[in-house]
């Protein structure tokens, strides 16, 4: 394990998901419409779990010895509930295939604890693309 790389991809990893608490949380704020009701409630739900995952993120961070970021990677503010679910849909999407990368820089190293927590996100990432697109039909 390139244990600077692994570094640098998972600091990078906390700036999406501070990213995706902002955006999810001022998505729900300004939500409006026959729908919102369940949009707001979803995006709020959402929003606690990735606090949850940057909050795992830099302990790990931490524990391997380096100094979580704080830097929030970039966020998109749509317009309308249908943009909202799209841009949010789009957003899991990225985290999926970036939380899978992270999964095979992974692959045989030592420490099991960040492998399950990064798995464990992988999953949670998984599941809020899958709402996202359901309330999408």
């Amino acid at each position: 394990m390139d244990k600077e790389k692994v570094l640098k991809e998972l600091n990078h990893a906390l700036t999406t998901e501070y990213q995706a608490v902002i955006q999810y949380l001022t998505h729900a704020s300004i939500a409006k419409g026959i729908d919102s009701d369940a949009v707001i409630n979803l995006l709020k739900h959402i929003a606690e779990e990735e606090m949850k995952h940057a909050e795992i993120l830099r302990e790990r961070i931490f524990w391997l010895g380096d100094t979580p970021t704080m830097d929030v990677d970039k966020r998109i503010l749509a317009k309308d509930i249908k943009q909202m679910l799209k841009v949010d849909a789009k957003a899991e999407e990225d985290a999926i295939k970036m939380y899978k990368g992270i999964l095979k820089m992974l692959n045989h190293i030592e420490d099991v604890q960040l492998y399950e927590a990064i798995e464990e996100i992988l999953e949670d990432e998984i599941e809020h693309w899958e709402e996202l697109t359901r309330l999408q039909d």
